[in-house]
């Protein structure tokens, strides 16, 4: 119903590339764009490795998703996470993994969303629990920081999202691919045949 050519054209004034439902499948068509360019030039690589919605074009460059497969995971992925815009947010902390861990178990509606160093986690929840967090470590001086973003990805509120996804994302045949793939999911080495619907399921609601 909307054209990649004119979403990732349009000036900033008419530009949707926020919406998660725009900027997700455009983030894919850049990344399989940038690979094949690298290959047209006789640059491949030994190992594929994506972040979040990263991982599908990583599991494409693997050769575990074909490239019809990995536009449909962009594309009910982020259809489906654009249906809770606006229900939480985002927050950048200067937490190691077992205190960013330790405080949603104090806050019930704030998840670990991603672990991105071993001193930055990103949480994503309902915004009135991630302020009172963000005020706390202030007053301890630990960094935070609200992020700029509509969805409060890998948290409860992709939970609705479960059975919708896994009925769109049925019939994937994923494959073993050529390439060494790793999975931010698991944080290990994956074979490429187990990217079936509920992998991505996990994809979307783990950290």
């Amino acid at each position: 119903g909307w054209s990649l050519e004119e979403a990732m054209l349009a000036d900033e004034a008419t530009s949707e590339i926020k919406l998660t439902k725009v900027a997700q499948p455009t983030n894919f068509a850049i990344q399989y764009a940038l690979t094949q360019l690298w290959r047209s030039w006789g640059i491949d690589a030994e190992a594929a490795v994506g972040h979040s919605v990263g991982e599908v074009a990583a599991a494409w460059a693997s050769g575990a998703l074909s490239l019809e497969d990995a536009v449909l995971v962009s594309f009910h992925r982020s259809r489906l996470q654009q249906t809770t815009a606006g229900q939480g947010t985002m927050l950048a902390v200067g937490l190691a993994e077992d205190e960013a861990m330790g405080l949603t178990e104090i806050y019930e509606r704030v998840s670990v969303a991603a672990i991105n160093s071993a001193t930055a986690v990103t949480l994503a929840g309902d915004e009135d629990e991630l302020l009172q967090i963000a005020e706390s470590l202030e007053g301890e001086g630990i960094f935070n920081r609200m992020l700029d973003v509509e969805v409060a990805y890998h948290s409860h509120h992709m939970d609705p999202l479960h059975d919708e996804l896994a009925a769109a994302l049925a019939e994937l045949s994923p494959q073993r691919g050529a390439m060494a793939l790793y999975s931010t999911v698991t944080g290990a080495r994956i074979e490429g045949d187990t990217l079936d619907a509920a992998y991505w399921w996990r994809n979307v609601r783990e950290p």
